[in-house]
């Protein structure tokens, strides 16, 4: 039975600035572990003498980086237009039944552009008045509600002949898989897996410095994504998993050894 979809009406967009700087916090709090596991310190480190500048230049770099890495992650979540087709469908059934909610804060951004897109003041091409819809400002002309339920309908009709049985491609992993992977390839030459148990029952688990490292950076993130309203989709990310879909991305090959 298809699950039936809820319009997102509580949309807030990613805080750049206020989250990105939570992110570091909590990464620079975890420093020394996620600095050991990468490889960095066998890298830049200077065994038995204290870090040189070099080092906490690199390390203060390396945290940074990976601190933006989760703010890009978190905003592809939130923000970046990759939401399942009969999510935004949801939402666009929704204006199209009352056409002011484009009026209101919170109405899902995918859904309320892809109306502008397709709105029409009368004959002109669609789109050309986006902002009647997706408005910039209050001084801007009301659209007409008739022509905005038209548009949210081309919409809908555009994005059904889209949807597919299956489950669609999570753009937020891959990215976040990808990028973790290259940070951990510049300091080492292969993955270095190796298999626990992981329970009393003879079941294996993949264990070592690459999954450590991936389970480090992401806890950040991790808190991030539960406390989301439902409506975002979002759930805890498994460290595990993320690394082997990194193993089986396109950045691989840019890890030449890896395996």
């Amino acid at each position: 039975m298809p699950t039936i979809q809820k319009p997102q009406l509580d949309h807030v967009s990613f805080s750049w600035h206020e989250q990105s700087n939570l992110f570091h916090r909590e990464l620079e709090a975890q420093r020394a572990k996620i600095l050991e596991q990468s490889g960095l310190n066998r890298e830049f480190g200077n065994p038995g003498n204290a870090p040189g500048m070099s080092y906490e230049q690199e390390a203060a770099a390396f945290i940074l980086e990976l601190s933006g890495i989760l703010s890009e992650a978190a905003a592809i979540k939130m923000d970046g237009g990759y939401k399942p087709a009969n999510k935004v469908i949801a939402t666009l059934k929704s204006i199209k039944k009352e056409p002011s909610l484009v009026f209101r804060d919170g109405v899902e951004p995918e859904a309320l552009s892809m109306v502008a897109s397709n709105y029409q003041r009368g004959e002109e091409k669609p789109g050309t008045f986006w902002f009647d819809v997706d408005r910039p400002g209050d001084d801007l002309p009301h659209p007409d509600p008739q022509r905005v339920s038209q548009a949210a309908s081309v919409a809908i009709q555009g994005l059904e002949a889209l949807v597919r049985v299956g489950r669609p491609p999570d753009a937020m992993l891959d990215f976040l898989g990808a990028r973790l992977l290259l940070c951990y390839g510049r300091f080492n030459e292969s993955a270095g897996r190796r298999s626990i148990a992981a329970d009393g029952e003879g079941t294996q688990a993949e264990a070592g410095p690459f999954f450590e490292f991936f389970d480090l950076v992401i806890a950040p993130l991790n808190r991030f994504l539960i406390q989301l309203p439902p409506s975002y989709g979002a759930k805890a990310i498994s460290g595990s998993e993320l690394a082997r879909r990194a193993l089986r991305s396109p950045a691989k090959r840019l890890f030449e050894r890896l395996g």
